[in-house]
């Protein structure tokens, strides 16, 4: 039986390499002969070494499902195969496939299946996304009533741990996402290429058909989404254009979705603010109402696009939409009709032929303002109506600075007046069920509230786009009017009397500020859009003067607006929590108590709403401008209003604080996720663009290039600022901070705070810019990169440095040193580390790392999650900033080849740090040495003379280095060593797939190795291995994460260098015969590499091996010997004790795989050679 049982294990054995690294079908197919045995002893160990394939990675997901399904069906489970299998899940890639699989290879202990529980819940507080899958597989194990509990407990736990967002992300919304995604890119074909859908037309007229016909059933999936209907319908009339025939039964559908709302013409024209989803009555008007928009959106459409050719046709549907426009059901609906009608007007202003057909409109429209009491009304009756009705007050009037700049026949200013239009459409008027709901009822309506709101701040938008398309005579009064606001805004501002006024006047004065806000902001892209057209125009230096003070001042609107709303909104977020809580202190035994309570729960609900909107957190549809909020400030603005801080004709200048608003709004229009332009409605394409586009006009427009100069200026004036101790930050108080503080200490901190956040967000927007420059390049667009490089030079560069920028890699170069060199010189770390909450950095770099400019398989290689630069954290704020800087300067050189020199010059500053430490242990050693070799020392000596010239070349090449100093390593100290040591090391092995074969250019160089950067991508990443082995050894105090990220790093780079070398060989077999770049001994040179970078693998190995050997010896009880058994011991490990930590668990845990590791690339590499 034993025979029998070695013969098995020699049979398993020797088909070891073809298990864990050979084809996944031939390894499969192994598996499944040798598992049909009658020795379990056989079946374990072909499942440790299915387990050490799966460990390796590299094969995809159905592979490793069949494995693992193989496995289940023959193997019997031990304690040691269930312990391995739960130590894999922390790293393998295919996690839910071993949490399926896990319940059939779990032994069936007690002790075991109380492991498989505790792995679990360690799991899931690490990543909550695996809920499922471990609940599924906790379903199929033998749990007793403990366990059960304890699985329980944990899972409310983690339910109540999930955000408010998680709440989108079910069934229906992923749904409707993709139909979006399939709806735009229907739309996109259509107009590129309606010909390739024409033939087509007649199935999306059916399925224009069916979403008319089927009522919503469901509760949760409400209407259809009117922008998903908008680009279907778009699509259908691009079509018609092309496919005639299908023209006829358009008309007759449009006619039939009009029809369809006979039976609720006499709904109340404004509905109530909020209705609960699930209401049967409500889900049928909901269907009605998707068919009166389909209606207005193929008309709209087929007039946008000059579909209708007939005149009696044009009339028909011109009729159309002016009923809609005087009784439609809903106010999205109004809003959707007013949109398409501007649009249409605006593109027949000229034509005398549509007179009629305008004063017909203009009728219509002045009936809507009308119902809806949005006026604008002389400023003369305003003031009348303020003596009469004290209910009203006049602010933030611009009539004083007309009055100035008026000469004798200026026209009486106007006042804009919402209070009634807040009113009518029922702003802070809770539902009547809001008393009944409970607070998760509450919370799930509150979504449905915010997209209410968001819609009537829209139609409020348009209506005044339409009283400036109706009144062009008006326009310039109307953008600069005043507002009108409620008797209560004054006490509102004031944190003592705020508490006085009613929830319902705080209401009224909150939403009319919301309102004032948006239009104002409006009313800013507006002048923008003026200022540009007289700019470009032929007109004089004191028009365009004239234009940019109304765009100053109505941007200084915009900011006192936003200040106060802000503060109302904080104000009454600590008042209404008071009040809440003296409210539940008392014994609600009366009805006014708990109607009061009411009150205020809906007045807290209203702020948190309005505090969305201001911080430009909610959008109806993705690609809508935000409203009531600075973040809806055209990009063009925001260059204005820069260029005139630059050229110092912005009156008044821009407070710091009001400067990092414009500053948090610009950052947030150059990111990728920023409004994108529509592809239906050609007004918001005008208005909103994509990040590219805006900084496309960073170089394209004046406005756009002087921003970017102001920027360069403003961050080096906020960096000496904050970094000069004696700066007297009194003289630069604005009088917003001096009236806030109570004391000089607590304004000078305030201050210091605003000018730290400015500077940060300055950062930030570099960062995006470098990022979006080092992509343009690659994708192969170098214009607009080169000239942005030598912008961004020029505004920080000095005159010397600009000249020698002879080509963009020289500007890249300049600006990377100014960066380099105003973070290290800045006092407050944070600058280059956006961590803090209102960042909005790292979309692909959720760490800060400036890693964007490099594809995901260098930053995130496969299988190597847990050593990627993308997951890296530092641990210590302290030290973050040299993170940034070693990884910033190795992705933004040219080069592999570069990036290799750059890491070893740093290797070689950190080894020198080391034998400087480790030097003081052998002073007298030395001394010795040195004067018994007086001769070879001065050999020495002259030998790094001569090299002082190459290494002084070396230094000039890289970007971090001004003025002889190191900009990097200035910060190198022992202290800092470990971070620097963990930098490094990630980018040594990120380096390995940033290298790629390639050929020289040149004829001369024909022993030009076209693996060099493999080589010299090893070589680094060996000498990193020599620094931490000679580091640990020299008593420094390494951190845990260090020693098992070179661990883990070291396992993973040997399997990186089997695939990398086999791409090589690859690489080279395909390469003629008489290519001089597929000689073999360009591969022995990277053979010889890899085999070096093991060796000194060995080395760390024996390190490890020799520090779990003391920790086994050592006896920390005993006295004798120092806590040595015998003197051998102490004499042995006596030393090398006091000066080394003790290896931990988990690095014991990591040592065999990197071990194992080791051993399999010196086989390969032997097998190869």
């Amino acid at each position: 039986m034993a025979e029998r049982q070695q013969q098995d294990g020699v049979s398993v054995e020797q088909h070891r390499d073809l298990i864990t690294d050979g084809d996944v079908t031939q390894a499969t197919d192994l598996c499944r002969r040798l598992l049909r045995t009658a020795s379990n002893l056989q079946r374990v160990e072909m499942a440790h070494l299915v387990l050490d394939r799966l460990r390796n990675g590299g094969d995809s997901s159905d592979d490793v499902n069949a494995l693992l399904r193989l496995l289940g069906n023959y193997v019997s489970p031990t304690r040691e195969l269930t312990e391995e299998i739960l130590s894999l899940l922390l790293f393998c890639d295919h996690r839910v496939l071993l949490i399926h699989h896990l319940p059939k290879l779990t032994y069936q202990s007690k002790e075991c299946v109380k492991l498989v529980v505790e792995a679990y819940l360690e799991l899931l507080s690490s990543d909550r996304s695996l809920l499922v899958p471990v609940l599924g597989s906790l379903a199929e194990m033998p749990l007793d009533a403990s366990e059960k509990n304890t699985v329980v407990e944990a899972t409310q736990k983690l339910l109540l741990l999930a955000n408010a967002d998680s709440v989108q992300h079910t069934r229906g919304f992923l749904c409707w996402k993709v139909a979006e995604v399939i709806s735009l890119r229907f739309s996109e074909l259509a107009r590129r290429n309606a010909g390739a859908l024409a033939s087509s037309a007649h199935l999306f007229l059916d399925h224009l058909h069916r979403i008319a016909s089927v009522p919503t059933e469901s509760e949760g999936d409400g209407s259809y989404p009117s922008h998903i209907l908008d680009l279907l319908c778009s699509t259908m009339a691009l079509l018609t254009k092309r496919e005639r025939g299908i023209y006829s039964l358009l008309m007759i559908t449009i006619q039939k979705q009009l029809v369809s709302r006979a039976g609720v013409s006499g709904m109340i024209q404004d509905q109530q603010a909020f209705r609960i989803q699930c209401n049967r009555a409500m889900r049928r008007d909901s269907a009605v109402e998707v068919k009166q928009l389909m209606a207005v959106f193929l008309t709209g459409h087929l007039l946008k696009n000059q579909v209708v050719v007939d005149s009696r046709d044009r009339k028909s549907l011109a009729n159309w939409m002016l009923r809609l426009l005087t009784s439609a059901n809903r106010d999205e609906t109004l809003l959707h009709v007013m949109r398409f009608v501007r649009d249409e007007m605006s593109r027949t202003r000229d034509l005398s032929a549509l007179e009629q057909e305008r004063a017909l409109l203009t009728s219509a429209i002045s009936q809507v303002f009308r119902k809806k009491g949005l006026t604008w009304t002389p400023r003369d009756e305003i003031l009348e109506r303020i003596e009469e009705d004290d209910d009203v007050l006049l602010a933030f009037d611009g009539a004083r600075r007309v009055a100035k700049t008026a000469k004798g026949g200026l026209a009486t200013p106007l006042v804009m007046d919402a209070t009634e239009f807040v009113r009518k459409m029922q702003f802070g008027v809770p539902p009547p069920a809001f008393r009944a709901m409970s607070s998760n009822d509450r919370a799930a309506s509150k979504m449905a509230m915010e997209q209410e709101y968001l819609m009537k701040i829209c139609l409020l938008r348009e209506l005044f786009h339409c009283y400036v398309e109706f009144s062009p005579s008006l326009e310039m009064k109307i953008v600069d009017a005043g507002v009108l606001l409620p008797s209560g805004y004054k006490p509102a501002l004031d944190s003592e009397s705020s508490g006085s006024l009613a929830p319902s006047a705080l209401s009224r004065v909150l939403w009319n500020l919301v309102c004032a806000l948006d239009v104002s902001v409006v009313s800013t892209n507006s002048i923008a859009q003026q200022y540009t057209s007289v700019t470009t125009g032929s007109r004089s230096k004191h028009e365009s003067a004239k234009h940019y003070s109304r765009l100053a001042a109505r941007l200084h609107t915009c900011l006192q607006q936003r200040d106060q709303l802000e503060h109302i909104l904080a104000v009454q977020k600590v008042n209404i929590h008071a009040c809440l809580e003296s409210l539940d202190d008392d014994i609600p035994d009366s009805r006014r108590t708990e109607t009061r309570k009411v009150e205020l729960e809906w007045l807290l609900l209203e702020a948190s709403i309005a505090e969305r909107m201001l911080n430009g957190q909610l959008r109806r549809v993705q690609g809508e401008i935000p409203c009531a909020s600075l973040f809806g400030l055209d990009f063009r603005v925001l260059c204005l209003a820069f260029e005139g801080q630059w050229k110092r004709f912005m009156e008044p200048p821009l407070s710091l604080s009001h400067e990092l608003e414009l500053l948090r709004a610009f950052r947030r229009h150059l990111q990728s996720d920023s409004v994108a332009p529509s592809l239906v409605d050609d007004r918001i394409k005008c208005i909103a663009s994509s990040g590219g586009d805006n900084q496309r006009l960073l170089v394209s427009r004046s406005e756009g290039r002087r921003a970017v100069k102001y920027l360069c200026s403003r961050a080096a004036e906020l960096s000496q600022a904050i970094n000069n101790d004696e700066y007297d930050q009194t003289s630069g108080l604005d009088d917003e901070f001096a009236g806030d503080s109570t004391g000089l200490a607590a304004a000078n901190a305030l201050l210091r705070d605003v000018m730290t956040s400015s500077l940060t967000c300055i950062y930030e927007t570099f960062l995006i810019i470098l990022e979006e420059s080092h992509m343009s390049i690659a994708a192969g667009d170098t214009s607009w990169s080169s000239t942005m490089m030598e912008l961004l030079a020029t505004g920080v560069g000095s005159d010397e440095e600009v000249s020698r920028c002879e080509n963009p890699h020289a500007c890249n170069e300049t600006f990377f040193r100014h960066l380099a060199r105003q973070c290290l010189e800045m006092t407050a770390r944070l600058c280059l580390t956006p961590n803090s909450p209102e960042s909005e950095m790292g979309k692909g770099s959720p760490n800060g790392l400036p890693l964007t400019s490099l594809s995901n398989a260098v930053i995130s290689p496969s299988g190597g999650r847990i050593c990627s630069l993308a997951k890296y954290r530092c641990p210590s704020p302290r030290w973050r900033h040299i993170v940034y800087l070693v990884v910033g300067s190795w992705a933004f050189t040219v080069s592999p080849a570069a990036s290799s020199l750059l890491l070893g010059q740093y290797l070689d500053e950190m080894r020198v740090l080391v034998d400087a430490a480790d030097s003081h242990e052998s002073t007298g050693q030395r001394k010795k040495q040195k004067q018994g070799n007086g001769g070879e020392s001065d050999e020495i000596e002259l030998d790094e003379d001569d090299s002082e010239d190459e290494e002084a070349r070396h230094q000039a090449e890289l970007a971090v280095v001004v003025d002889g100093e190191h900009l990097v390593l200035k910060s190198l100290t022992n202290e800092s060593l470990p971070y620097f040591l963990d930098a490094v090391l990630l980018c040594a092995i990120a380096s390995l797939y940033r290298a790629a074969p390639k050929r020289s250019n040149a004829e001369d160089l024909a022993e030009f190795n076209p693996f060099e950067d493999y080589c010299r991508a090893m070589r680094v990443f060996e000498t990193c291995l020599q620094v931490f082995a000679r580091a640990e050894a020299s008593g420094f105090n390494l951190p845990v994460k260090t020693n098992l990220l070179v661990l883990r790093g070291g396992a993973f780079v040997t399997r990186s260098a089997k695939s990398l070398i086999s791409k090589c060989i690859a690489w080279r077999v395909e390469q003629s015969v008489s290519d001089a770049a597929g000689a073999l001994s360009h591969l022995s040179v990277l053979f010889g590499s890899a085999h070096a970078m093991s060796v000194t693998m060995e080395a760390v190995q024996a390190s490890f091996q020799e520090r779990v050997v003391m920790k086994m010896q050592y006896d920390g009880s005993g006295r004798r010997r120092g806590g040595w058994a015998n003197e051998l011991l102490a004499k042995t490990y006596g030393k090398k004790y006091r000066t080394r930590r003790w290896v931990t668990k988990t690095e014991a845990k990591l040592l065999p795989y990197f071990s194992h590791g080791i051993q399999e690339l010196q086989d390969f590499l032997q097998d190869q050679r």
